[in-house]
């Protein structure tokens, strides 16, 4: 086991089985839930008797968990894992289906070679950790988003909206994209005036439709999985509602009384328990994280630590296709819909070179399936012998001269 699957197995489990959410309060459930989802028919003990159960401590408690299951826990890492194996088939489908749509069949094909001999991809696809989920449903959002703004379709937009809910339930790392998000609208919309395009949806109304669909999906989750309690509490036990209120000057006295007293009768999922971890990955970034790079130790790591991670650890050959893209795009200039596909690649490294965690790879992974997509339109052309692959305009078809 890597060091966080423990954690994640263990705290996935005790969802299911106890709807209590004290564990591993940092990252949002539902990849956790999906891990353990092919251990439930093992009849497994949560250690709610553990005195890591009561201070929370998930550390200990995932340990105390999986040693009360003795000969099992091999049986219960190796069904844990199965869950992310699922959503690498399901992420390499869209990829290819992407590339498919944007530049023909042969496109579709080179995504998926590139995606299913990519090591750093592979290595991410059979752990039970939450990386290659966000980095999964952040793409299927964004792929939904683009047949949206193509087609004007609802189904697209609830699609989008409810892959965009799952990949904010699968990190806190999730909300860093939506600027990205209403970049894809922007550069849609963009294009499509300057193409004379019917332009289908208001880039800025259709941003916040997606969002407000995505935060039912989250509020739903936690209103259907977890326990619910008063808006406000009474005693000891402050949630961050509470803390919210004591900080407004207005609420002093008798309206402060009034107003517990009206949250104390309004019972509502616990969401703020989003909001911690929330404030807790804020309080990461601004402690700063041990970093390694090169021979030298920081704690709030380095601008550049990602770019030279991405050079160190993407296979020779891939680094070789970007080169060969990036030369020719003169004689195979990018057109509009390309423009959707590298958006992503570029705002995903601006925004890790600001990230102060310094944690490897994996924290740019979701760049990748973009990647290799950009990728496939060169890839397609070598192997296939095509000698320009046109974007399709919309609703038109598939235009390939060979």
């Amino acid at each position: 086991m890597t060091y966080d699957e423990p954690v994640y197995i263990a705290a996935g489990y005790s969802y299911w089985e106890t709807r209590d959410d004290r564990m591993n309060g940092e990252h949002p459930p539902i990849l956790k839930m999906l891990i353990a989802l092919p251990l439930l028919s093992l009849g497994l003990t949560v250690p709610t008797d553990d005195p890591s159960w009561r201070e929370g401590g998930q550390g200990p408690f995932s340990r105390a968990f999986l040693s009360r299951q003795g000969v099992n826990v091999e049986r219960i890492v190796f069904r844990s894992r199965l869950s992310i194996v699922f959503i690498g088939f399901l992420l390499a489908l869209f990829v290819r289906k992407w590339a498919a749509e944007l530049w023909g069949a042969e496109a579709g094909l080179a995504a998926l070679l590139l995606f299913v001999f990519e090591p750093n991809t592979l290595a991410h696809a059979r752990l039970a950790t939450l990386d290659l989920g966000l980095t999964a449903f952040t793409f299927i959002s964004m792929f939904y988003v683009w047949k949206w703004l193509r087609t004007g379709r609802v189904i697209y937009a609830i699609l989008a909206s409810v892959a965009l809910g799952f990949s904010l339930l699968s990190k806190e790392a999730a909300l860093a994209f939506l600027p990205i998000f209403l970049g894809q609208f922007i550069v849609d919309d963009v294009a499509a005036s300057r193409n004379s395009l019917p332009r289908h949806v208001h880039p800025f109304k259709g941003f916040f439709q997606v969002l407000a669909g995505a935060a039912v999906v989250v509020s739903m989750v936690y209103a259907v999985v977890f326990h619910w309690h008063p808006l406000l509490h009474i005693g000891g036990e402050h949630r961050t509602v509470d803390k919210v209120l004591a900080r407004i000057p207005g609420l002093r006295g008798a309206v402060q009384t009034q107003v517990v007293a009206l949250g104390q009768r309004i019972w509502v999922p616990d969401l703020d328990k989003y909001i911690e971890g929330l404030l807790d990955q804020r309080r990461h970034l601004i402690q700063g994280h041990a970093s390694f790079l090169m021979g030298h130790h920081a704690l709030h790591g380095w601008w550049y630590y990602y770019p030279i991670a991405f050079l160190i650890k993407t296979p020779l050959p891939i680094l070789l296709l970007v080169i060969i893209r990036l030369v020719l795009l003169a004689a195979i200039p990018m057109v509009d819909g390309e423009y959707m596909i590298v958006f992503p690649i570029i705002g995903m490294m601006i925004l890790a070179c600001f990230d102060t965690a310094d944690l490897g790879l994996r924290q740019i992974l979701p760049l990748y399936p973009f990647l290799f997509i950009w990728l496939s339109r060169v890839v397609a052309l070598e192997l296939f012998g095509a000698r320009r692959l046109k974007m399709r305009p919309a609703s038109a078809p598939i235009a390939v001269e060979r």
